[in-house]
C-alpha cells in the first residue's frame, strides 16, 4: 500500500485531474445511468480516495456516452431520504429503489474485491426497465491507489464498449446509407433498394444504445429519400416523433411533489416528461412549500435534467423578519403597553460573563478609590486604625477589580465571531389605580 502522504497527493492530483477532465468532456446523450459509492471489500482505501474513484469514473462514463446522474445527487438523496444505518445503499435492492427515483434507466455497482495479493476492481451495470444485467466489467491489478485508478480506466471502457460500437455501426449505416441513395435504380430495383435502405435506417433507429441525434439524422434522411410508394413511412414518421421529441428528467428536494409541465401535470417527483423543441414551463408544487417555477429552451432529442428546490412556506424571509422585530402588544384590561425587541439568537454566554465580570471589575475599582479618598481623610485626621482599614479596602478594590475586569477582557476575545451577541429589552407602564408604574426588563 502506499504511504500517507502519497495518498493525500494523489487525492490532490486526482481532484485536479478531474476538474481539467470535466471541462473537456461532453454531455453524454445515451442512457441514464446512477453511480453508487463504491463498495471496500479489503482494499483498505480510504473513503475519500474511494469517492474521487467514483466521481472519475462517472466522468470517463459521461465522455463515452452515457448520462451520468451526478455521484453528489446520489449521495445528496440517500441523505435525505434515508436514515444513518441506510446511507450506503449497498444492496441490490436499495439501489433499484433509488435509481428508480432518480429516473435513470441504469444503476452502476462497483466493488473493490481484495483476493489475495490483488485486487478486483468489478462494475455491474443493471438496466431498470428489463429488470436484469446489462453488461459487466473487471479489472485485476494491485491493492495500490495508481494501480486501482488504471483498473477505473480499463472498466469504464469496457462498460462504454457497448455505446462506442453501437455508434460506430450506426456511422456505418449511415455511410452504407449515403452510398445507397446515391445509386440510380431502375424503377424495378427501386424496391429492393428501399428495403435495404429501411433495414439498416431501422435497426439505427431501433438500438437504444444509439445516441438520439443519429436515429433521428437516420430517419429524417430515409423519409426524404424515399418520399413516393414507401410503404415504410408511417412507421418511420412515428419513430421519429419519439425520437425528436426531448426528455425532461425532473426532480425535487423534497421528492414528491407534483410535476407540471405547461400545466399539465405530469406526475410525481422524480418525473420524466418527453416535450418538443422549444421553452417549456415546469413547475412544481407540494403541500407545506411555495410553489417553484422554471422556464427553459430545449433543441430537438436533448436530454435535459432539471433539480427544483422546494422552499417551506413556514420558513419567513430576513426581510419580514426584520420587520416583526419590534412587536406591540395591547392588553385592554391590565392597561398594559409593552414595546420589546425580539432576539434573533440568545446572548453568547461568554459575552454575558465577559459584561458581568467587566463590569464588576469597573464596581470594585470604583471602591477602590473611594476607599482611597476616605483612608486619606482619615489619615489626615489622625486616625491611624481608619486609614489602615480604608487602606486595605483600597488593595482588595484595586486588585480584586483589575483581576475582574481582565477576565472580562478576555471572555470578549475568546468568544466566538460568527455567534454576535444579541440584546432583548422591554418597558412596561401600568396603571395600578393611584397612578403610573414604569417597569424596566431585560438582557445585556
Amino acid at each position: 500500500m502506499t504511504s500517507k502522504f502519497g495518498r493525500y497527493v494523489f487525492v490532490a492530483m486526482l481532484m485536479t485531474g478531474l476538474q481539467l477532465f470535466s471541462s473537456s468532456t461532453r454531455a453524454g446523450s445515451g442512457p441514464i445511468v446512477a453511480l453508487f459509492e463504491m463498495e471496500d471489500r479489503g482494499s483498505g482505501l480510504s473513503k475519500s480516495v474511494r469517492r474521487n474513484l467514483i466521481d472519475y469514473l462517472a466522468a470517463r462514463l459521461t465522455e463515452g456516452g452515457y448520462q451520468v446522474v451526478p455521484p453528489d445527487q446520489v449521495r445528496d438523496r440517500l441523505k435525505g431520504e434515508r436514515n444513518d444505518s441506510h446511507k450506503t445503499c449497498m444492496d441490490q435492492s436499495c439501489q433499484i429503489e433509488l435509481g428508480r427515483e432518480l429516473a435513470a434507466q441504469k444503476i452502476l455497482s462497483t466493488k473493490i474485491l481484495k483476493i489475495g495479493n490483488t485486487c478486483q476492481v468489478t462494475g455491474i451495470m443493471y438496466d431498470l426497465k428489463r429488470g436484469t444485467t446489462d453488461s459487466a466489467a473487471t479489472a485485476e491489478n494491485k491493492c495500490e491507489v495508481n494501480a486501482l485508478l488504471v483498473s477505473v480506466k480499463l472498466i469504464a471502457k469496457k462498460l462504454c464498449a457497448p455505446l462506442v460500437q453501437a455508434s460506430k455501426q450506426a456511422d456505418d449505416g449511415l455511410a452504407e446509407f449515403e452510398a445507397l441513395s446515391k445509386n440510380i435504380a431502375h424503377s424495378k430495383a427501386e424496391k429492393e433498394r428501399m428495403e435495404k435502405a429501411w433495414r439498416i435506417v431501422s435497426r439505427i433507429a431501433k438500438d437504444d444504445q444509439v445516441q438520439k441525434d443519429k436515429r433521428v439524422e437516420a430517419l429524417e434522411k430515409f423519409l426524404n429519400q424515399f418520399k413516393k410508394k414507401n410503404p415504410y413511412i408511417s412507421e418511420a414518421q412515428a419513430l421519429l416523433s419519439k425520437h425528436r421529441l426531448s426528455s425532461l428528467v425532473i426532480r425535487t428536494t423534497p421528492v414528491g411533489a407534483q410535476i407540471f409541465v405547461n400545466g399539465q401535470l405530469a406526475g410525481p417527483s422524480p418525473v420524466t416528461s418527453d416535450v418538443e423543441a422549444g421553452k417549456h414551463q415546469i413547475s412544481a408544487r407540494l403541500s407545506g412549500y411555495n410553489d417553484t417555477s422554471k422556464e427553459i429552451t430545449v433543441e430537438v432529442a436533448q436530454v435535459i435534467d432539471i433539480e427544483l428546490r422546494m422552499i417551506a412556506s413556514a420558513e419567513k424571509t430576513s426581510a419580514r423578519a426584520e420587520s416583526e422585530l419590534t412587536e406591540m402588544t395591547h392588553a385592554g384590561t391590565a392597561g398594559t403597553v409593552a414595546a420589546r425587541i425580539e432576539p434573533s439568537t440568545p446572548m453568547h454566554p461568554y459575552t454575558l460573563w465577559g459584561h458581568v465580570s467587566f463590569w464588576s471589575g469597573v464596581g470594585l475599582v470604583g471602591f477602590g478609590g473611594l476607599s482611597y479618598f476616605l483612608g486619606s481623610s482619615a489619615d489626615d485626621s489622625y486616625d491611624e486604625d481608619g486609614a489602615r482599614m480604608w487602606g486595605g479596602m483600597m488593595l482588595v478594590g484595586f486588585g480584586a477589580g483589575a483581576a475582574a475586569m481582565a477576565t472580562g477582557a478576555a471572555l470578549w476575545l475568546l468568544k466566538p465571531d460568527d455567534e454576535p451577541a444579541n440584546t432583548t429589552a422591554g418597558i412596561s407602564p401600568t396603571l395600578d389605580g393611584q397612578g403610573w408604574v414604569f417597569s424596566l426588563s431585560g438582557r445585556w
